[in-house]
């Protein structure tokens, strides 16, 4: 009989052992492999924006040099006083309406409207334009016009009107479209 009062124990050992493994299995499943899991996922998120800060922290070493590079450049290109010294479109051809107002009293003549045009060239620089009306003689307009092409900044015209009056009148309406290019946007 001792052999059969073991074999209930045996099986009771058996069992409990198997609800143990089970419950270490639940446990294991349910709680230790969220927590281990999330663990790995902030280290491999901490390695990574370690990776940001250091290259952040290079970038940051290196964007004062970087910024007087850029105005040594911008200073010595021999190139930028053909450009206007606004960057945005709309003070840019506010600036040309400006150059071309001063260039046209400088020769004796009258502006009578400007109107900005929209101008979307592929080119690689940013240009604006604008159609001026003006009342001059054509005394006046020749070196106007010979101004406008030859000094700075570069301002050129296109499709060109000229309304001339009979002998008596002295004055002559004309219309241009000039543009000019703008300095590209800054970063």
């Amino acid at each position: 009989m001792r052999n059969d009062s073991r074999a209930p124990l045996t099986t009771a050992k058996i069992t409990r052992a198997g609800h143990l493994v089970i419950l270490l299995l639940l446990l294991t499943l349910f709680v230790i492999k969220p927590f281990f899991s999330t663990f790995m996922d902030y280290g491999e998120n901490i390695e990574s924006l370690e990776q940001q800060l250091s290259t952040y922290e290079r970038l940051a070493q290196s964007l004062n040099q970087n910024r007087s590079e850029l105005q040594q450049l911008q200073q010595n290109n021999p190139w930028s006083q053909y450009y206007l010294e606004q960057t945005k479109p709309a003070l840019a051809a506010a600036g040309l309406q400006q150059y071309l107002n001063q260039l046209t009293r400088r020769h004796g003549g009258q502006v009578v409207s400007t109107k900005i045009l929209n101008r979307n060239d592929d080119t690689p620089l940013q240009t604006v334009a604008i159609q001026v009306h003006l009342r001059m003689d054509i005394s006046e307009l020749v070196p106007l016009l010979h101004g406008l092409e030859s000094g700075t900044p570069l301002a050129l015209y296109r499709e060109f009107f000229s309304n001339c009056q009979c002998p008596p009148v002295t004055s002559n309406p004309s219309t241009a479209i000039a543009t000019a290019p703008a300095k590209a946007p800054e970063p």
